[in-house]
């Protein structure tokens, strides 16, 4: 660990003596993955660089979205561009952006592409009207000018998003939007479109995936696990045809549970006894799923002894910061056969189930003290 470490931050040091571009000393530029090395230009497919939106997660490594992973496995290095948030203007930021870019070129690196979420994409779309500086552009729900409610410049980001996308140099550009985005004015899936038809520009646009919403939601696992793959081949197209198929990839559910923190004597309920509330049936089974904000549910029957029920709940966790872990418990409650409702409790949490069809539950989880509950849709495993 401590010679990777060694061999990171000389690499660092030779892209841009100090890790930071000339004339940009709120930004720090390191390798993504804080345990390894990079391949190095002669053996990666090339560079990605990762620029984190404005409201920061906390330590770097935190800030690395889950699709990450799949380009480091896919053969690509996969840098951070820290920016302090105090000095987070967006000429001075599309200028660290650009210098890290063309020191990685330097270095010799065959490709270098840029990956921004939120306002990090927008420096991306800005820097990306700079030619010879980028092969492609990942963008996931891009903003600059604040949010719904909040701000009175929030619908700029429409018209001010498109401006830039009518400067870009005309490389491979993928585009994210999702579902309640408080910092998307709408419309902007359609405007995009047209601008890079019209500019020639290679494109895949993906305007709010069914089941992924939020303003973070490029950040989370299930995206990574949906659209992880589609970003990799889109990066490794010299070239993407026109038009470029994005649909989410099947998610593995078997390296999905790798995640979560589950009993060791996990046994899942094969199926209800004989004389039990005929609607506990369609419940039994293990159960994976979501909820919004991206944070992964896993739910099983254990035991059923009348209404009385045992459960395992489990959920994964959201980010890489140590602040959050993955976890699981098991839970007793009792099943009310007029409403069709589970009901689960312990001292600390109240969770509320109930089918949805034969191959999908309504999972409601909430805390004793506060409302309202959180809400996840989980489809059957087995």
């Amino acid at each position: 660990m401590i010679r990777a470490s060694l061999m990171i931050g000389l690499f660092l040091l030779v892209l841009s003596g100090s890790g930071r571009p000339a004339g940009a000393a709120d930004t720090e530029f390191r390798f993504a993955y804080p345990d390894a090395a990079p391949k190095g230009p002669a053996a990666a497919k090339g560079a990605a660089i990762y620029n984190h939106g404005k409201d920061r997660l906390g330590e770097p490594f935190a800030e690395l979205p889950f699709y990450a992973d799949g380009l480091r496995d896919a053969g690509w290095d996969v840098y951070q561009l820290i920016r302090q948030r105090a000095g987070d203007r967006q000429y001075d930021s599309r200028q660290a952006l650009i210098a890290q870019a063309k020191a990685l070129r330097a270095q010799g690196y065959r490709r270098v592409v840029t990956l921004g979420q939120s306002f990090g994409a927008w420096i991306s779309f800005d820097a990306g009207a700079e030619a010879g500086v980028f092969d492609a552009i990942v963008a996931t729900a891009p903003a600059a000018e604040g949010e719904r409610g909040q701000s009175d410049r929030w619908r700029e980001n429409g018209p001010l998003l498109y401006a830039l996308a009518r400067n870009l140099v005309p490389v491979p550009t993928m585009v994210f939007l999702f579902e309640d985005d408080a910092y998307d004015p709408g419309g902007r899936g359609e405007a995009l479109t047209a601008i890079f038809q019209e500019r020639a520009i290679p494109f895949a646009l993906v305007d709010r995936p069914a089941l992924h919403v939020s303003h973070g939601a490029a950040r989370t696992r299930p995206f990574a696990r949906a659209f992880g793959p589609c970003i990799a081949a889109f990066l490794d197209a010299p070239m993407p045809a026109q038009p470029f198929a994005c649909a989410p990839a099947p998610i593995d559910l078997v390296r999905a549970l790798v995640t979560f923190r589950l009993p060791k004597d996990l046994a899942p309920l094969a199926a209800a006894p004989a004389g039990s509330p005929a609607g506990l049936g369609p419940l039994v089974g293990r159960w994976y799923g979501w909820y919004d904000g991206g944070r992964e549910a896993f739910f099983t029957l254990e035991s059923i002894v009348g209404d009385r029920v045992r459960a395992v709940y489990g959920w994964a966790n959201t980010s890489r910061s140590d602040k959050d872990q993955p976890g699981g418990y098991r839970i007793d409650g009792r099943f009310d056969s007029e409403t069709g409702l589970l009901r689960l409790e312990n001292e600390r949490v109240t969770i509320e189930v109930a089918a949805q069809g034969e191959n999908a539950i309504r999972l409601a989880w909430r805390r004793k003290e506060s409302d309202p509950p959180v809400k996840a849709r989980l489809r059957r495993i087995d």
